[in-house]
Formats: structure tokens, sequence, C-alpha cells
């Protein structure tokens, strides 16, 4: 929870019903990420974050996909992309239906934008944040928001037009990369 500090949860493995990525308590079975970079560079985006261990190998980028009035997020608008399996898209591209398969749309059918290399990474903190391409190519400023009530998180960028559509109870979170639950036997 970014405004209150304390930990939320650690991304599932597993998507729910819809193909997207939901919160879980327990660190051990948590979802499993790689991504490159240079270690020259302070603050590397346009990241794809490739899950290790995520349910479905046909979409394995931990990506983003639409899903609200039009494709584009802007101020003083509530529009939002759920953290969805996807395929690979070019860095910097706007969202894609042509060339991008998303979890969403296989699990419902239903063709939705998508983009994968939307994350930004923060050597020094550990923090993952996103960076949502509109269709016409500007960069609006991206949040993460958790959504209570399906137990995910998405990307706004108006935070409290968000809130105010969907609920104050669904706070500005932070993504941070831990290392990997290793669990320790110990000899008798």
């Amino acid at each position: 929870n970014a405004n209150g500090g304390n930990t939320l949860g650690y991304v599932s493995p597993i998507w729910n019903g819809y193909g997207e990525y939901g919160i879980q308590g327990d660190q051990a079975s948590a979802l499993e990420v790689t991504f490159n970079f240079s270690p020259d560079d302070p603050a590397p985006e346009e990241l794809d974050v490739h899950a290790d261990n995520g349910p479905d190998s046909t979409y394995p980028y931990f990506g983003t996909r639409f899903a609200s009035t039009n494709n584009d997020l802007s101020p003083n608008s509530f529009n939002y992309a759920y953290i969805t399996g996807t395929t690979q898209t070019p860095p910097g591209s706007p969202p894609s239906t042509e060339d991008n398969k998303n979890s969403f749309t296989a699990a419902t059918g239903i063709p939705e934008r998508a983009e994968s290399a939307v994350w930004k990474y923060n050597p020094s903190t550990q923090d993952l944040s996103a960076q949502w391409i509109n269709t016409d190519g500007s960069r609006p400023t991206t949040h993460l928001v958790y959504y209570a009530p399906d137990n995910v998180v998405v990307i706004t960028e108006d935070v409290a037009a968000f809130q105010n559509n969907f609920g104050t109870d669904n706070p500005p979170v932070t993504l941070t990369c831990v290392p990997p639950f290793v669990s320790q036997v110990q000899r008798n």
C-alpha cells in the first residue's frame, strides 16, 4: 500500500477467471519474474517482464490490457487497465489488438488492447512501476492501484477519479521485487 506502507501481499502466479493476475498472501508460491536491463542505466524503462512461473507460456509476459471506455489513460478519467498475461509488444508502442494477444481475450473471447513493455524499474528501491502508452503515442502519468473487489492491481492515470468511480477502498500500491522465497530444511 503506497499510502500506508503495509504489505498487501504478493502477485499470484495464477490468473483469475478473466486472465488477470491477482494478489495472494503467500510469498512461497508467488509469481516469479525476470527482466533484463543494463546496470549502467539508472532508471530502466520499457521493460518486458517475463512471468517465469506464470500459468500459460502462450502469454509469458506480465503486461497490461485495457478495460475502460477507450484505450487511453487521461486526467479526470477513471480509465484503467488490468495486469494480465500478454505476448510481446514493441517497447514504446501504443496498445495493440492485431499483434498482441492476452490472457483476458483468451479467457473471455473479448478482444482488448494490451501492452507488454510497460514496466520501469528502480534499482535503488527494487520497485516496478508502469508506463502505459496511449493510442496517440503519448505517455500519461501512470499509477498502480489495488482494486479490492477483484483482488487485482490495475493502472490508471487519475487515482482520485478511479476512487470516485470505484470507491476509496482501492489504494495506490507499489510493486516491489523481492528475492524468491527459499524454504530451509534444518537437520536434527
